[in-house]
């Protein structure tokens, strides 16, 4: 069973209750109704018996006083457990509760543990055996722990699958060091961070994730920057760069920036993953035409800093293409010579995607040849009112086979949004002419309503 809950903290009232399952298929519930410490006596009676226990309640039960002590039974068979405090809003003098799993020998078969607006005490001998944490909290909630707290944690999961971490860390005193080399983390395959970025970096910074691991990092939403920029993504970042070896193993590179987020998201041949993430809401008025282009120009000017030297073979940029000049395309594109796609789009509809087609009409001042020379499918997403863009994607692909590029590549497919006055002959002619550039050739002509 995997103990994580998408529907923690749901947007509805705070509610208690318990369930569980017996090493031997039973099923345990508390009373629906007038929960209280009573509630939990079951779990007192089969504590030696339990093999899943998920305990969640708001901050006002009257059962909250009667977790500690819980916790101190001994469940010998338990293997999953997961608490839960959750609240929509501050409750008046509200603490949170602090619970403590202290002894190994209570919880011998303990391997996926949840705590969620709980301040949590786990020794190490616990951590080293646990398969999957998740350690998660409300944003906005007073629910801090100290830099000592986690990186006490880090130091010993030694055998951890996955691991989430969510709004549970102050920033304040996350500035300490980290002596000696990283230790890899063999088993871990799925790590979810949404925290401050500096805090990020830090934890990031203590072990190695193996490349075929998924990584998604998220700036909290608790620390945004009023005016998100790159930083924010690459500070997520350790400085040493040991501890993240996926990123030099990119193939797939996809840069997006929409009124909502920013994300540079990667993958690997390999099946592993990383996604930076930045919410953009705090950039304001969504119909605002200058700020949310100004972040996508600068997400597509420095990404490549992130995987130097990576075989990237794939990219993918969805934000206003426009606003990124020639020699911008040509600067970006020069940093990975065996790139096969490129695709762009703008989800407003207010790019053509013309400077992007002429850097692919430009010498690449590494190899000598024409830019991506290696180019095998594209494709553009163009809002247009002229034929100029098809035009210049023509000139394109007649220019690059004299420059050492494919005469004939794999597959060209451009999707078109055209006024009404836009003249059918027109597409005709292009698809046609297109075709001699591709084996597989699509022109998609959509007329704005």
């Amino acid at each position: 069973m995997n103990v994580y809950c998408p529907d923690a903290f749901p947007s509805r009232a705070p509610r208690s209750f318990a369930v569980a399952k017996t090493y031997d298929g039973g099923e345990l519930r508390s009373p629906a109704d007038d929960f209280t410490i009573t509630s939990l006596n079951w779990v007192y009676s089969y504590s030696r018996r339990l093999k899943e226990l998920m305990v969640n309640l708001s901050p006002i039960s009257h059962a909250l006083p009667a977790l500690p002590a819980l916790l101190r039974l001994s469940m010998p068979y338990l293997e999953d457990l997961a608490v839960e405090v959750e609240t929509e809003e501050m409750v008046q003098g509200w603490v949170p509760i602090e619970l403590a799993l202290s002894s190994q020998a209570l919880f011998p078969s303990l391997q996926n543990l949840v705590f969620r607006g709980v301040r949590p005490q786990i020794s190490p001998p616990i951590l080293a055996n646990l398969r999957s944490l998740v350690l998660e909290n409300r944003e906005g909630l007073p629910l801090p722990l100290s830099a000592g707290d986690v990186l006490n944690c880090l130091r010993s999961l030694h055998n951890i699958e996955e691991l989430t971490i969510r709004n549970y860390l102050c920033p304040s005193g996350m500035h300490q060091r980290v002596n000696g080399d990283p230790y890899e983390l063999t088993y871990l395959r799925e790590v979810d961070i949404e925290e401050h970025p500096s805090t990020i970096a830090l934890i990031l910074s203590y072990f190695v994730v193996r490349v075929g691991a998924h990584i998604q990092l998220s700036c909290s939403r608790t620390y945004r920057s009023p005016n998100p920029t790159c930083a924010d993504l690459f500070t997520m970042i350790p400085q040493d760069r040991r501890c993240l070896p996926i990123l030099r193993e990119i193939a797939t590179v996809n840069v997006l920036c929409t009124t909502e987020t920013c994300t540079i998201s990667a993958r690997t041949r390999y099946d592993g993953s990383i996604t930076l993430e930045a919410d953009t809401a705090a950039l304001g008025d969504p119909q605002d035409t200058s700020l949310c282009p100004q972040l996508f120009q600068e997400l597509v000017q420095s990404f490549g800093k992130l995987f130097p030297g990576a075989p990237v073979t794939e990219l993918s940029f969805l934000g206003s293409i426009d606003v990124i000049s020639q020699s911008t395309w040509v600067a970006v594109l020069d940093q990975y010579t065996a790139v096969r796609y490129i695709g762009v789009r703008d989800p407003q509809n207010r790019s053509s995607g013309i400077r992007l087609v002429e850097a692919l009409t430009s010498v690449s001042p590494t190899t000598g040849r024409a830019l991506c020379h290696d180019l095998a499918h594209l494709n553009l997403n163009s809002a247009t009112d002229s034929t100029d863009i098809l035009e210049r994607l023509c000139q394109c692909f007649e220019w690059r086979p004299w420059h050492d590029a494919w005469m004939v590549i794999d597959h060209i497919h451009v999707w078109l949004m055209v006024p009404k006055s836009w003249p059918s002959s027109a597409t005709a002619h292009y698809r046609k002419e297109l075709a001699r550039f591709a084996e597989d050739c699509e022109l998609t002509v959509v007329e704005i309503v």
